[in-house]
């Protein structure tokens, strides 16, 4: 196989499954994110990269998103699977609302979100979207998964339940072209 790119690399989910990825002996790359939102900044990682998973964000993934899939039109990569961590409340599932730390406009928050998604979408390659709800350091209960248009409860995950779910769609073929909620209780 070929590279895993991984964005977001200081994102504690991020962290846990390039843990997960290289104890198992993948090739994991990761980039200078300076200038997420030129797509010149992208050329340079992603020579033979084959799957790329995204844990950008808050704010901005949509625009990042553009230079990103622009980068990878002009560079002509074959890419065989994209992985987005999203979040809870883009399909307007939730049961109950949810706290997004560091948002401040909910409403743009979540627009930005859907807009990124559909980038993904469109671009017609195995995709997976994690929309995990409010985010804590510690596992606390059984991961439940709910499939886009489900009604989900809002509450907790754990960011390593996350990260594990996110290697599962790679290693194991899960979740192909699907919007997955995620939650623990």
């Amino acid at each position: 196989m070929g590279k895993i790119l991984i964005l977001g690399k200081n994102n504690l989910m991020a962290k846990q499954l390039i843990n997960l990825l290289e104890q198992n002996n993948f090739d994991v790359i990761t980039m200078n994110e300076n200038k997420l939102s030129d797509k010149n900044s992208y050329v340079e990682y992603l020579s033979d990269v084959e799957v790329i998973y995204s844990f950008l964000g808050p704010m901005d993934v949509d625009l990042y998103f553009e230079a990103l899939f622009e980068s990878i039109n002009d560079c002509r990569l074959n890419l065989r699977k994209f992985i987005m961590c999203s979040t809870a409340g883009v399909d307007k599932e939730l049961e109950n609302p949810i706290d997004y730390p560091k948002v401040k406009d909910v409403k743009e928050y979540l627009n930005e979100q859907r807009y990124a998604i559909k980038i993904v979408d469109e671009y017609e390659i195995p995709y997976t979207i994690l929309r995990p709800v409010e985010l804590v350091e510690n596992t606390f209960g059984k991961t439940y998964l709910y499939e886009e248009g489900q009604l989900m409860p809002a509450g907790k995950v754990s960011t390593a339940a996350v990260a594990k779910v996110a290697y599962d769609a790679l290693q194991h073929h899960k979740y192909n072209n699907a919007s997955i909620g995620i939650v623990e209780k």
